[in-house]
């Protein structure tokens, strides 16, 4: 699975997970881990551990790739980056 996937950029695969492929979509999470775990790592939500930070920067993941609109100019992981950023701010901000 992961050969097929290998020389697409992050942008192709949003797409392709947003047409249905889940095999892209969890390509894409795969390949995101190390991003997560280095945004769980520079924020902190009272009451919380750094496994249920690294589940919000999922969840912004996830909504990453079904919202990605390649006409707004942004490249995929810096959308990625700013969707994760959001949802951990935000479950911070109700915490």
């Amino acid at each position: 699975m992961d050969s097929k996937y290998e020389n697409m950029t992050y942008e192709e695969l949003a797409l392709m997970s947003q047409e249905g492929d889940e095999d892209a979509t969890e390509y894409l999470i795969r390949e995101f881990r190390g991003d997560i775990s280095g945004l769980a790592r520079r924020y902190f939500i009272a009451g919380a551990d750094s496994d249920d930070v690294m589940q919000e920067a999922m969840i912004g993941l996830v909504k990453a790739i079904g919202t990605y609109d390649p006409s707004r100019e942004a490249g995929f992981r810096t959308y990625a980056g700013i969707c994760m950023s959001r949802q951990i701010l935000t479950a911070a901000r109700t915490a």
